[in-house]
């Protein structure tokens, strides 16, 4: 039998590697176990609270892009899925007031990775990132899972006008099979949380800093490829329009619908400066 000693928080500031002080009555002796990410998920404390945030909803993938170098995005969901880099230029400033983990800055350059939801129709998914555009004349996918051409299977996330072939700032969602909708929401230059939600239903949810703005009805198809991108969008032979000039970081993909609590959370301790 264990007893905590200490009663927690450990210090005002805890952090999931932070250590708790136990008793083992089995032996009588005094151990220490870390407090771990869930123990913290009210707190939004420390310099990882998004981390927190993100890792107690159990994200299928989450890219923190905080590599400093080499062509590995490591994928911190715990699943282990990474990505790889191509061309893209690691060690930016970090897009989270709190943290100084790095970003990842595109431009003409993008991430592959396996995309596990290849049954579509059957996967409600949600896709989540940090942006900050360059310029107010950007496109391109900030998170593609899947194709749009030839055969238009894809559920994304980016910026443009009326397409991601358009430059603009309006956050843009990708409906597989029909068009690309535009939110109506104006990124402009600042760092902007958002959010898209795929619903089964055939619904679609957009959220920017928190709040949902607009929401599509759609037809979701059966199947989606296996493969997705960070940064661009991709067609059977390849990689074409390449984001330009974005800073993407925290990109995290879920395999359901994040309530909107839970999205609200996450985006309040992105602003967290402590």
């Amino acid at each position: 039998m264990t007893k905590q000693i200490k009663d927690f928080p450990i210090k005002s500031n805890p952090v999931a590697t932070d250590r708790l002080l136990i008793s083992d009555s089995s032996d009588n002796a005094t151990k220490s176990i870390e407090i771990g990410s869930i123990a913290l998920q009210n707190s939004g404390g420390g310099t990882r609270g998004y981390f927190n945030q993100v890792m107690f909803d159990h994200p299928d993938y989450y890219f923190r892009l905080g590599e400093i170098s080499g062509n590995t995005a490591n994928d911190n969901s715990g699943f282990e899925r990474n990505g790889v880099y191509h061309n893209v230029s690691l060690n930016q400033a970090s897009l989270l007031n709190s943290d100084t983990n790095p970003s990842a800055y595109f431009n003409n350059s993008y991430i592959t990775f396996s995309n596990i939801y290849t049954v579509a129709a059957q996967q409600d998914i949600t896709i989540e990132c940090l942006v900050k555009l360059n310029s107010t004349l950007v496109r391109g996918a900030f998170v593609l899972l899947g194709r749009q051409e030839p055969d238009y299977a894809g559920v994304g996330l980016g910026v443009g006008d009326s397409s991601f072939d358009d430059l603009g700032n309006n956050l843009i969602a990708v409906e597989e099979g029909i068009a690309f909708r535009n939110s109506g929401s104006l990124l402009g230059t600042s760092t902007n949380h958002v959010v898209l939600i795929a619903r089964t239903d055939n619904q679609f949810f957009i959220y920017l800093n928190g709040k949902r703005v607009n929401i599509f009805s759609v037809a979701r198809k059966a199947n989606i490829p296996a493969f997705g991108t960070i940064g661009a969008e991709r067609t059977s032979s390849g990689v074409i329009r390449a984001l330009t000039g974005v800073t993407l970081d925290e990109v995290a993909v879920y395999g359901c619908e994040l309530p909107a609590n839970r999205i609200y959370a996450h985006y309040k301790a992105s602003l967290l400066t402590t």
